[in-house]
């Protein structure tokens, strides 16, 4: 008659190895789930503040070009009426050769446009990283636009924003019944205004 002897150890011994590797893999499982949610949210985080740096400083270059066209544009009026009453000399002292040129004062001030163009490297003091931003203008008389391009960084997030302005433009001209001159110009205009995904090149 054989004797069968029977030992649980070998058993329970697999059973505790297998249950550990179950959770071992779970707990691996966890951290990298929690480390990509942490990457995630840093991410979205940077990408938020670089898309916050570049706004907030497009939003008050836009505004700074808008009024010194309204200077031009009212500039330009204030000297034709001038020159209609038979006044000489124009509100910057130059005198008078000819009826004022709308186009002129608009070419006259391409550089004052131009020169609003800036860069900084960490300008918002509440943000403790790395951040920095670049603004380019350029204006294109051809087309009577303004251009803008520009980046906002946050450590390694970047966000690119396209503008482009229209140049204040005369839409009429004609004269009132004391046969002085009439002029509307339509106002310097945001019409374009989006992000990109593509690296902007700013040379």
């Amino acid at each position: 008659m054989g004797i069968f002897v029977h030992n649980d150890r070998g058993l329970i011994y697999v059973s505790v190895i297998f249950i550990l590797l179950i959770i071992l893999v779970l707990s691996a499982s966890l951290v990298h789930m929690l480390v990509s949610n942490s990457m995630a949210v840093n991410s979205n985080n940077d990408n938020y503040r670089a898309g916050y740096i570049v706004e907030s400083v497009l939003e008050l270059k836009i505004e700074e070009i808008i009024e010194l066209c309204d200077l031009i544009t009212n500039n330009y009026l204030a000297d034709s009426q001038a020159y209609d009453m038979g006044d000489i000399v124009s509100t910057d002292g130059y005198i008078f050769c000819g009826p004022p040129i709308f186009y002129n004062y608009i070419a006259n001030s391409v550089s004052d446009i131009e020169s609003l163009s800036e860069s900084a490297d960490n300008p918002f003091e509440e943000y403790e990283k790395e951040h920095h931003y670049k603004i380019i203008i350029k204006c294109d008389l051809d087309k009577n636009h303004i251009d803008i391009i520009s980046v906002g960084e946050y450590r390694q997030a970047r966000k690119f924003i396209k503008v482009r302005l229209e140049l204040p433009a005369i839409i009429y001209e004609g004269m009132d019944e004391y046969g002085l001159h009439t002029t509307v110009i339509s106002p310097a205009k945001v019409i374009q205004y989006y992000q990109t995904f593509e690296k902007i090149d700013f040379q």
